[in-house]
Formats: structure tokens, sequence, C-alpha cells
């Protein structure tokens, strides 16, 4: 093996560490004086004397020699990086049909689900990117209502979406990612039950999204307004349980109910004043 050579590299320190520079300068003065002695490798500077070493050249010089002659510990740090579940692939030649596409998502599905597996943790969503010819992008995130790692299941949602998808350019890259969650474990009250099947509920909904439109497919939500049986259509939420209010935005109160009131029923305004008044007033008396 060729000897270690005795250097130092120069580092880039961090503004403000002068502790660090000083240090640096002594390491840098103590290995000239060793090159003048004609010490050139850590096999050379691990046979002297330490006590030599420290009455000539001081404590910082003792350091070196310990580290050359392995009697420094210094613990290690364990860092895990963040993992992300991201499979992505270009294709060589532009694509135009389903079949392609759906042959690598197999595969991405399946590389995910052994990964995350690996770690017992499962998909709670997937993110898919398309990305075309004209350098456009096209992307969709699916929610899984009971987080999965089963490949049939993800695969026939990620199918259902795209049995309906058409895009005017040709596809050349695309991606998956998996958002991971840990197994999601519900606890019912007494007169609560869990559905059957929650996931052929969800691509149910999903063929009825393609089949009828978003605006079409949801949960009723009556509308803030003075019209009779005005409501919008929102999509199913799938968490569990009620999220609390976040702190400093509390729950907004509910006013009066309102009765719904089917066909003309003849009714008095009373006012203080005409003025403003649009339409017929029946009868106007003073406030009192």
């Amino acid at each position: 093996m060729r000897a270690a050579a005795l250097s130092i590299a120069p580092a880039v320190l961090p503004a403000g560490t002068v502790k660090q520079i000083e240090r640096a300068k002594e390491t840098e003065r103590i290995l000239s004086i060793l090159h003048q002695w004609g010490i050139h490798t850590l096999g050379q500077l691990a046979a002297l004397s330490r006590d030599d070493l420290a009455a000539r050249l001081g404590a910082h010089a003792v350091e070196l020699w310990e580290r050359a002659n392995g009697r420094t510990e210094r613990i290690l740090k364990l860092v895990s990086p963040p993992e992300s579940f991201i499979e992505s692939f270009e294709f060589e030649n532009e694509i135009e049909t389903i079949e392609p596409l759906l042959f690598i998502l197999r595969r991405f599905l399946h590389q995910l689900a052994t990964r995350l597996n690996t770690i017992y943790l499962v998909a709670k969503e997937l993110r898919l990117r398309i990305t075309f010819a004209d350098k456009s992008q096209y992307e969709r995130i699916f929610k899984i209502p009971q987080p999965t790692n089963n490949e049939d299941i993800l695969f026939r949602m990620l199918h259902t979406h795209l049995e309906n998808f058409t895009s005017k350019d040709p596809i050349v890259a695309i991606e998956l990612e998996a958002q991971p969650s840990r197994s999601v474990r519900q606890q019912f009250g007494l007169f609560e039950t869990a559905l059957r099947d929650t996931m052929q509920l969800h691509e149910t909904l999903a063929r009825l999204v393609g089949l009828l439109g978003a605006d079409r497919v949801g949960t009723p939500v009556l509308e803030e307004t003075h019209r009779p049986d005005a409501f919008r259509m929102e999509p199913f939420a799938w968490e569990f349980g009620h999220p609390e209010p976040e702190i400093g935005h509390p729950e907004r109160s509910r006013g009066i109910p309102m009765r719904n009131l089917k066909g003309n029923i003849a009714g008095s305004l009373d006012c203080a004043q005409d003025e403003g008044v649009n339409g017929a007033v029946r009868g106007c008396v003073p406030l009192r």
C-alpha cells in the first residue's frame, strides 16, 4: 500500500468560525515543520516519540500523532437521508396508445410496493405525471381511501383513470410517485360499521366520474344562499374521523336554520321607511 502523505486539503469554512480557522492554520504550521524534518507519511509521524513531539510542537501536534496511531475515537452520527419513492421512465419512441403506458406502470407499482414492504409502510397517495412531446405535462393525484401496497388494487385505480384519458400529443416520459404512511387502524363505535370493500366503492365511483363527469359525482353540500334547494357537489372525503379546528381559526358558528317553504305564501314586510325597497310592499309601519 502507498503511504498516506501528510497534507491538509483547503476547506471552505463557514463565516464566523474563527476557532476552526485558527486550528487549520495551526495544523498547517505543524505540517510545514514536519516536512522540514523529513516527515512526509503517517508511518513516519507515528514512529516519533509522543513526549518529544509534545515538548517541541505542543498539544495540537500530539492530537495529530494520536490520529496517526489510531488512538483517537470519534463517534459516528447515523444520518438517514429522506427516502423518495419515485419511479420514472423516458420512452425511446413516442407512444400514442395506452398499452405501453400500462406495462410501465405495472412495473413501477411492483418496484414501489417492494420498497414499501421492506420498511413496513403502505402507499396512501399516488401522483402520476405524464410528459408529452410538446414539453407539456399532465399530473393527477390519486387519493387511496384505504392505504395499501396491493399491486392489483393500485393498478386498477390507474387503469380506470387512463381508460378515458386522451391527449393531443404523444407521450415521451412518465413518472409515478408514492406517498408512504403507516398502516391505518380505526376503532369504530358501538353502532358504527366499516365499508365492506372500500376499494371496490372507490373504483365504482371512479368509473361513474369517467362516465358522468366530476361535477356530477360526490357529496351534495348546501350552498350559503337563500335560493331553495341550492347545493354543489364535492368529492368524497376518505379521511377517518373529523379533523379538529386549527388554532386561531375557530369553526364557523352556524346560524338559525331556515325552513324551505314550497309554493307561494303571502307575507308582509315591516320597515322604518320605504326608501331603498324594491318591489311591492304590503304594509309599512314605523318601528317603536
